[in-house]
């Protein structure tokens, strides 16, 4: 807008002049203000063009404009970068030279495609590099106009989602890899919302109950409340909490499910709680369940077999001495009184000797038949070692357990047992002790009686001895001193003698080659019977003499190793260790002086036997004496494998060679599916840990195939080799009877 203002002291009229050069002038004005118009107006357009143009090529995304017929009509710098094409490469050229062929579909009428998705569309899909390599992208396509509305193209917005895509199918293989486990591992998976209570479960979980999800429906966390045991409820809510506390990193608990046949199954369950609320509570926790019915059944009889005396059934002396603890902890405390019986079998060597060790455990199962007979429910029998049993009789006072302990002794009187057609008769030797509360410790009531069990056997056999106060010393002297003279003698006299037991390898290689045998320690008596080690060696150690005899045994072995002309026809010897000699420094000190002094070549020969009781007793000291022997080239075995309770715990502690698998799983291998499940599972665990397996006790063909299919590597019983004199077996000498 443009004024000119005309002025005069007086009002006048225009003349025609004035006014035509007025319109003139006005006239130029207008042309003027709009070329003003017109040239501000193209700087804006320029300016507009400028962002326009710096926004397509300062995008990261790949910026492309293609007429309808499919040809590129703007290509900015992010679609060179991310194709390869320069955009004077692809103006005018169809956008088919980056499309697969396998997705030429999605280009074939762009039109049709504009009208079909007016608003644009949005979808991802692949696209070619100049080298030919496929490209993971995401395109969005909307329709471009000229300003009168016409449809003349397309825009399309291209992202390259490469790595999108790839953490995309890593995500999948890691969601199918973790599927595959969890179906390979037959656990059943659990889902819970704890704020809403909504819960998932798998097929799987379902079927550990007999069941379907279908037939569970509705499912919530009201499922599993309906099927658990209600005593692991509250225990289960008590780990629950700790977790939820933030006590514990993960959930675990063992707890048994009803099963749709009616029987209960045993569940490990395990859980962790994922995501939490903003004020810290749980939300989403997620888990397994994991039948371990079979394993809960199995650890059952183990625990009951390490409680549990093989032979008989009844409970062991570790059992044994547990229960007698508890009562002289109740003596302490209430002032009840009871009643303790040491039984020991008269004339039970004889039918060993006589008839062999077979005829020997007939022997004490039927006595244990009959002892069992003579007790009430309440009272414990049990096994504690040899022919040696004991009776604990609870609530009962000293009239009553003799009455008892009378029986038993004329029951034993009456009874004959029957072997190759010939009858012995067998007597038990009693120790009757009361237990109350004058009692210090477990170890004073046993030596009790003990002691009162030898003082019946002195007296004359198959009768009882009750103990008291005054006489408990006199007899625990004189025993001692008896037995511990005898050995000391046996010592000095130099009349203990080693034998030897092969032991065979079950490999390819088959029987023969370098000797591997144990060494097995022999009593000579001066009337020139010889006592196999049951009949001493419990008395030895009783009187604190094991480290004596196994200096004894250690500095003979090596003897017999220096006489050697060839050192290679032994392969290995191996040499027991009591377990009070493992954890006597003064041993160990004298041991491996003696080794050293040996040399390489003899201790490479050389296996310590160590019993896992002793290995247990001294861990430290077993575990310091194991390393120091092992450097000096001797090699470690553990004996007695899966007789004690923690048989698997020692296998973290101790460095060994060899595992022994105990006798008591080898014997019934063939007819008793427990302890076929045993041996393997100490095979496996010998495998895992990197050690050679030997099973003791192998009596049978049977026995030896069976030990052979499961992998066993070595084999020692009397099948393979009876024991005999050292010096035979080292002459190569045939197996003479066993002693």
């Amino acid at each position: 807008m443009g004024v000119l203002c005309v002025l005069d002291e007086r009002p006048r009229r225009l003349s025609a002049t004035q006014r035509e050069v007025l319109h003139h002038l006005a006239t130029a004005v207008s042309r003027a203000l709009k070329g003003r118009r017109a040239l501000l107006s193209e700087r804006a357009l320029r300016e507009q063009a400028w962002h326009a143009q710096a926004l397509l090529q300062s995008s990261l995304d790949a910026i492309v404009a293609l007429r309808l017929d499919g040809t590129v009509m703007h290509w900015n710098e992010a679609a060179t970068r991310l194709f390869g094409h320069a955009a004077a490469d692809m103006l005018g050229q169809p956008i088919a030279r980056i499309v697969p062929a396998d997705r030429a579909g999605e280009q074939a009428d762009l039109a049709a495609l504009l009208r079909e998705h007016p608003a644009g569309q949005q979808y991802e899909t692949q696209r070619l590099h100049r080298d030919g390599q496929p490209i993971a992208v995401s395109v969005s396509l909307a329709p471009l106009r000229d300003p009168q509305g016409v449809l003349v193209g397309a825009t399309k917005i291209i992202r390259d989602i490469r790595a999108q895509a790839r953490a995309a199918q890593e995500l999948q293989d890691e969601r199918r890899r973790l599927a595959w486990i969890i179906e390979a591992t037959a656990a059943g998976t659990w889902e819970w919302n704890v704020q809403t209570g909504q819960t998932r479960f798998n097929e799987r979980w379902a079927g550990i109950l007999g069941r379907t999800l279908d037939e569970l429906a509705p499912i919530s966390i009201q499922t599993w409340l309906d099927h658990a045991h209600p005593e692991d409820l509250q225990r289960s809510a008590a780990l629950l909490q700790r977790h939820f506390d933030g006590e514990t990193e993960t959930y675990d608990c063992e707890a048994r499910m009803r099963h749709r046949d009616g029987h209960w199954v045993w569940v490990l369950v395990r859980g962790r709680v994922m995501t939490r609320t903003a004020d810290g509570l749980p939300q989403w926790m997620f888990g397994t369940h994991v039948d371990i019915t079979s394993l809960h059944r199995l650890n059952e009889e183990l625990r009951h077999r390490a409680a549990h005396d093989a032979l008989t059934g009844l409970p062991n002396r570790t059992e044994f001495e547990t229960r007698l603890q508890r009562l002289l902890h109740r003596c302490a405390g209430d002032g009840t009184r009871h009643a303790l019986m040491y039984l020991d079998l008269d004339q039970f060597k004889l039918v060993n000797d006589a008839c062999g060790h077979a005829a020997g455990d007939r022997l004490l199962q039927q006595v244990a038949r009959l002892l069992s007979g003579s007790m009430r429910s309440r009272d414990t029998l049990a096994r504690l070692g040899g022919d040696e049993f004991g009776l604990l009789l609870e609530h009962c006072d000293e009239a009553h357990a003799q009455r008892v302990a009378q029986q038993i002794c004329q029951r034993m009187d009456d009874f004959r047992f029957s072997c190759e057609e010939q009858r012995f008769r067998i007597g038990a030797s009693i120790g009757l002790v009361p237990v109350d509360a004058r009692w210090g410790s477990l170890a004073a009531v046993m030596q009790a009686a003990d002691t009162s069990c030898y003082a019946a056997k002195e007296a004359g056999r198959n009768r009882v001895h009750r103990w008291h106060d005054s006489d408990a010393a006199l007899r625990a002297r004189q025993g001692e001193m008896q037995l511990a003279t005898r050995l000391e003698q046996a010592l000095d006299e130099d009349r203990f003698v080693l034998y030897a037991q092969r032991i065979e390898p079950l490999g390819e290689a088959g029987p023969g080659g370098a000797l591997h045998a144990e060494l097995l320690l022999r009593l000579l008596e001066r009337d020139g019977t010889v006592v196999a080690p049951g009949g001493f060696l419990p008395a030895a150690e009783r009187f604190q003499l094991a480290p004596r005899i196994d200096r004894w045994v250690l500095t003979r072995t090596l003897a017999l190793l220096r006489a050697l002309p060839d050192l290679s026809v032994v392969d290995m010897l191996c040499v027991n260790l009591s377990g009070q000699s493992v954890g006597d420094r003064a041993f160990q000190g004298d041991a491996l002086a003696a080794l050293e002094a040996a040399g390489p070549l003899l201790c490479r020969r050389l296996c310590l036997e160590i019993t896992e009781t002793a290995a247990v007793t001294n861990i430290a000291e077993a575990s310091a004496f194991i390393a120091q022997a092992r450097a000096l080239g001797l090699r470690i075995a553990l004996d007695d494998f899966g007789a004690g309770a923690s048989s698997f715990g020692y296998l973290k502690s101790l460095q060994i060679d060899l595992l022994k698998i105990d006798g008591q799983f080898v014997r019934n291998l063939v007819d008793d599916p427990l302890d076929d499940a045993a041996v393997r599972c100490f095979q496996q665990v010998a495998r895992v840990v990197g050690v050679q397996t030997v099973a003791e006790f192998v009596d049978s063909p049977a026995v030896l195939q069976r030990l052979q299919e499961i992998g066993v590597d070595h084999a020692q019983g009397y099948l393979l080799h009876k024991p005999q004199p050292v010096a035979q077996v080292l002459q190569g000498g045939t197996s003479a009877p066993a002693l």
